[in-house]
């Protein structure tokens, strides 16, 4: 999306928090899920909590530093390589494959 320029830099920040905060609910719901052997629930429900709080505390350090310094703005070097990326390849996906 950002290669086609259909999302910026500045848009694309919350929405990649809010995928880390999403996939938090999604692991823990599976952990519930193995609640039928106790320690396979145990094991399940310790990995949940470590990729949570990775997800969170990535989440709660980076996006106050991202604000606090404005780098989603100093990324139109990246912009201009998108760009250029997506004036080579003309109308090409560069992601569809034809077999």
């Amino acid at each position: 999306m950002f290669l086609r320029a259909v999302l910026g830099v500045e848009p694309a920040i919350p929405i990649i928090m809010g995928s880390n905060v999403g996939t938090s609910v999604t692991n823990t719901l599976v952990a519930l899920a193995q609640s039928a052997d106790r320690d396979e629930f145990r094991r399940a429900f310790a990995a949940a909590t470590v990729h949570d709080m990775f997800n969170w505390l990535s989440v709660t350090v980076l996006l106050p530093v991202e604000v606090l310094t404005g780098t989603r703005q100093s990324h139109s070097a990246h912009k201009r390589i998108g760009a250029g990326v997506q004036s080579t390849l003309g109308e090409q996906d560069i992601f569809a494959r034809k077999y």
